[in-house]
């Protein structure tokens, strides 16, 4: 083994061992406290919310047996099985583990009885005689202490919760049970979901055109994938497709990608990048660029496959069976992976991205924490292209209208929820215990296998590709340099060769006569003629210092600024984009004070894209890890009898 992978594996472990040390405090803290402290942290088994209680049910060896073969066999088979299949296993898997640690508290009090008590959603079913009336009056009913208050948990979320189980009743499908199934079943499917969402992250179309910012392209539309491109570490890799210089080849036509790719100016060059286009496409042959693509491709699907057996065996089903939260969860992650999927710009991504921002806009109206589900989604977007967000937000934007045409108006019901929350226990658990035993019980849900890549998610994320050289600034050159160094090419056919030299530089001024200076961007956009450049290209350059002007400051702060995101998306790993995402929107929750306790059902949402992290592990030691997985899920299934 090599001194840097030695290094990582020491890593991996003091990473764990640091998060293992937060749960044992956070568990061990309460036991020191007063009676009087312990009673207001209003959990009996903090920072978990539920009670001490060591027990065993019918569903203990079914969770030992399965844990066992998934230790075994689950890495092996997540790599050999057809990609669909894989996916269908994974779905079945963590819906048994799910399934047999609910059977451990037996089938009543572990599944089908936990939707039915006087703080759950199904308490408020039966009285919901008119639909369209209950939505008029949801936010009447939200604050406590009313003779019609709304119970905890429907008070405490948008009218979408409620009204999912209201429907479910009124199809046929009624009681504890059929509602917990939905739960376990939609919360469950997350764990196929997060695969879909990394592999998408790596499509053959991304690879191709991943030194743009868009990120995406058609099969005969291409860009360099030269030093800014993905594939490999040392820019030498076979996924690197070089650039063609002006000695290999045509020079005008050199000069023309040059001057498309960089000559653009900001209003111009801003929007087509934005929107995914990129002017004049520089050429490359298509045999390396196949060869590119296919080894990315072939490198997201791999990561992908090693999430699958973490997700399947996750600590965090214990409260997917059952809490409503597992159905916000899988709703939300779907979302998500259906976004990365219209990033690849295939037939019909629109619709993929309308019914990405249908499914976030109902994500909104089942929890009002899960507006936080933008990070994960802006990270996607951003590491691809942003051409999805406009379907996207015209999908969340039909939900909205539809609640409000309905009768609810969302913020209103937020500011609302804000004052119950404080109505409540919440207003006496304490904020300087809960806002870091939140993440104790957090590492609890997703268990120690995503806290030990936490360091390999930060190096994923090649922050480092943003530090690239920094733009030429022209009003820092010497007085004594002359101030002419580009001209505006508008046909490339028609520049001499003084005039493609010179378009290699940063876009600075031209001076045309004594009284008039003239500034020249590269891009089709820029005003000026053949006649015009020949004559400034042959004129005499005059010594003179260039003043700094707004035009030319912007411009040289977005010559930094693409080039460095261009090769950040071409490296990023996607897998640690998405686990990144996750913690970020764990650590935004906590901060807002609006999470006291039960964050490990809360935030399930944003903890499955943690457990992603986990694919980052090296392939030698994911049993192992997989072990530790399994044993911290039964360790805590069996000796706390949780509220969900």
């Amino acid at each position: 083994m090599t001194r840097p992978r030695r290094v990582a594996r020491h890593a991996d472990v003091y990473c764990a061992a640091a998060a293992a040390a937060l749960v044992a405090v956070a568990f061990l803290v309460p036991r020191i406290l007063s009676e009087r402290a312990r009673g207001h942290l209003y959990a009996g088994a903090a920072p978990i919310f539920g009670n001490w209680l060591p027990h065993v049910g019918w569903g203990t060896v079914p969770a030992i047996v399965l844990a066992a073969l998934v230790v075994r066999y689950g890495p092996d088979l997540a790599h050999r099985l057809p990609w669909r299949r894989a996916l269908l296993l994974t779905w079945l898997t963590a819906t048994a583990w799910a399934f047999a640690l609910a059977m451990v508290d037996g089938w009543q009090r572990g599944f089908a009885g936990r939707l039915t008590t006087g703080d759950e959603y199904l308490h408020e079913v039966g009285g919901v005689r008119d639909i369209p009336a209950m939505l008029r009056g949801f936010s009447a009913r939200i604050l406590d202490f009313q003779p019609d208050s709304w119970t905890t948990h429907v008070s405490g979320h948008p009218p979408g919760a409620l009204l999912t189980f209201v429907l479910l009743d009124r199809i046929g499908l009624r009681g504890g049970a059929w509602a917990a199934l939905l739960c376990v079943l939609v919360g469950c499917s997350a764990a196929a979901a997060v695969p879909v969402a990394i592999r998408a992250l790596g499509t053959p179309k991304s690879a191709a055109r991943l030194g743009n910012f868009s990120g995406i392209g058609s099969g005969a539309d291409h860009s360099a994938i030269g030093s800014d491109s993905a594939g490999s570490d040392n820019g030498k890799g076979k996924g690197n497709v070089a650039r063609r210089s002006t000695a290999e080849g045509d020079p005008g036509r050199n000069n023309s990608s040059n001057a498309a790719g960089r000559g653009s100016t900001i209003g111009n060059s801003a929007l087509e990048i934005l929107l995914g286009r990129s002017g004049e496409r520089e050429q490359v042959e298509s045999a390396e660029i196949d060869g590119a693509a296919k080894e990315f491709a072939s490198g997201a699907e791999s990561r992908a496959r090693a999430a699958m057996p973490f997700l399947a065996l996750a600590p965090a089903v214990i409260w997917i069976a059952v809490s409503a939260d597992a159905f916000f969860a899988g709703v939300t992650v779907w979302a998500v992976a259906l976004l990365a999927i219209a990033t690849r710009q295939r037939p019909q991504w629109v619709l993929a991205a309308l019914a990405a921002g249908v499914l976030f806009g109902f994500g909104m109206f089942l929890s009002y924490g899960l507006v936080l589900m933008a990070v994960p989604a802006v990270a996607v977007l951003v590491a691809r292209t942003l051409r999805p967000a406009v379907p996207a937000l015209v999908g969340v934007l039909l939900v909205v209208v539809a609640f409000k045409v309905a009768g609810f108006w969302w913020v209103d019901g937020y500011h609302l929820v804000v004052q119950r929350y404080y109505q409540g226990i919440a207003s006496e658990r304490p904020y300087s215990y809960w806002v870091w035993a939140n993440l104790a019980a957090t590492v609890c849900a997703v268990g120690l296998a995503p806290m030990a890549a936490v360091h390999r998610v930060v190096r994923g994320l090649r922050l480092s590709t943003l530090r690239g050289r920094p733009a030429q600034q022209p009003w820092a050159l010497p007085e004594s340099r002359p101030s002419i160094t580009t001209i505006s090419v508008s046909d490339a056919g028609a520049a001499t060769p003084a005039a493609i030299q010179s378009a290699e530089n940063a876009t600075v001024s031209v001076t045309l006569t004594a009284e008039r200076t003239v500034d020249a961007a590269l891009s089709k956009s820029a005003y000026a003629t053949a006649p015009t450049m020949q004559a400034a290209a042959n004129a005499t350059a005059t010594p003179q210092p260039v003043a700094p002007r707004a035009s030319v400051i912007l411009r040289a702060i977005w010559d930094g600024v693409v080039p460095a995101i261009r090769r950040w998306q071409a490296e990023v790993d996607p897998v640690a984009l998405l686990a990144c995402a996750g913690l970020l929107a764990v650590l935004l929750a906590d901060l807002s004070g609006l999470s006291k306790a039960e964050t490990e059902r809360i935030w399930l949402p944003f903890d499955v894209w943690v457990l992603a992290g986990a694919a980052l592990l090296p392939a030698r030691g994911v049993r192992a890890w997989l072990a530790v997985q399994a044993v911290g899920a039964l360790v805590l299934v069996h000796f706390i009898l949780t509220n969900w």
